[in-house]
């Protein structure tokens, strides 16, 4: 006779949803593509810092002003004195510095959290969802350790150093894109935009666009394409593609098939939206965000591959001349007018969808490797 133990040990355990989430959340997984968004958060809020300083929105927003709209609920929130904004921005400029660094990162990134949103609360006239949006990844990031590697902190806490993170970081990140992303389509399903408005007015406020560089006081490229945007089949494409890109791609970003066609399609559409319209910052959060949809690894892979392809000295000349070219050419002075300007732009968008391309010949290097493997394996010939 079995005992009764050992028979229930025989029997198929029953599957059991709760533990399965929590066994899958807190898997660990690799961090390096945590780390990067931590960096081009950092980066991306120095320099945005550095813009309100530059065009002098903090005085003509936060100081200037005699009388403020308020939050309700919010309406004890009130400017500091003096020179204390420009204090204030010169914090969150040293606080962006040290998430994208690492350093003290738990306490900066939090520090930060509450000085921005602070900032946000004080002017409701001021609302803009982008900001809205930086302070929800600020909050995913503040519970999330993106700082245990290409951190000082990391470096310093040797013994404590750790390359993975759980799953459920990573997974707050790609749930928190994907209501943005799907919302952004579902919003746009209205009667006006259907109508192609204000795509139609935006556009059309935009027909003197012109490609225009110059070296030396000499004109080398000119190409006015401006007239396009007054064309029906331009802005109606411009319409209904805003729509169909956020409600197809935005649930083909949890497929691993498509994922990296979606993240492509996805850049593209978010640096078009930079070269049209002035809207800041959103275009290279959002791009930075979206890459967390890919693998975990793929920062220290891609960086493994050009290594080993292309050279170390030629992988770091492409990161740091990328980066130059976008905070230089298209953060910094968003200007068309200026030749370099735009020529630094278009130069880190190429350099951008060269790293796109990257990622797609290793991810279909890995499939070929894979089948191969398969084949050895199982001895079959594959036509």
């Amino acid at each position: 006779m079995l005992s009764s133990r050992y028979k229930n040990s025989l029997l198929p355990s029953r599957f059991n949803p709760v533990r399965h989430w929590k066994n899958s959340l807190f898997y660990r997984a690799d961090g390096a593509s945590l780390a990067f968004f931590r960096i081009c958060f950092g980066f991306i809020m120095l320099v945005e810092c550095y813009r309100f300083y530059d065009h002098g929105w903090i005085e003509k927003y936060y100081i200037e002003p005699e009388f403020m709209f308020k939050y309700f609920g919010f309406e004890w929130v009130q400017a500091l004195s003096g020179n204390g904004m420009y204090w204030l921005f010169g914090l969150l400029a040293l606080l962006s510095l040290c998430i994208m660094l690492g350093l003290f990162y738990r306490l900066a990134i939090w520090l930060f959290f509450f000085s921005f949103t602070y900032v946000f609360l004080l002017e409701q006239a001021r609302y803009l969802n982008h900001f809205y949006f930086v302070i929800i990844l600020a909050l995913v990031l503040a519970i999330s350790p993106a700082h245990n590697q290409w951190s000082v902190d990391s470096i310093w806490m040797k013994k404590r150093k750790n390359d993975t993170v759980p799953w459920w970081s990573i997974f707050l990140f790609r749930a928190n894109m994907e209501i943005v992303l799907i919302y952004a389509g579902v919003v746009k399903i209205t009667a006006d935009w259907l109508r192609l408005e204000p795509m139609g007015i935006w556009l059309a406020q935009r027909d003197n666009f012109a490609l225009v560089l110059e070296f030396a006081d000499t004109v080398l490229v000119q190409w006015h394409y401006g007239h396009l945007f007054n064309q029906d089949w331009v802005v109606a494409l411009a319409s209904y593609s805003a729509i169909a890109i956020h409600l197809i791609c935005a649930p083909l970003l949890l497929i691993k098939r498509t994922r990296m066609a979606a993240v492509f399609v996805y850049c593209l559409f978010h640096l078009s939206n930079h070269f049209l319209f002035t809207i800041g910052i959103f275009p290279w959060m959002t791009i930075a965000s979206t890459l967390i949809f890919l693998d975990p690894s793929w920062p220290r892979t891609s960086l493994h591959f050009i290594r080993h392809r292309a050279g170390t000295k030629t992988c770091v000349s492409l990161l740091c001349s990328s980066m130059l070219a976008v905070i230089t050419g298209s953060l910094v002075h968003p200007n068309f007018d200026n030749g370099l300007s735009y020529f630094l732009t278009v130069l880190g968008a190429v350099l951008l969808t060269l790293g796109l391309t990257v990622l797609l010949a290793m991810e279909f290097r890995g499939k070929n490797r894979g089948t191969a493997t398969a084949k050895a394996r199982s001895g079959t010939n594959y036509v």
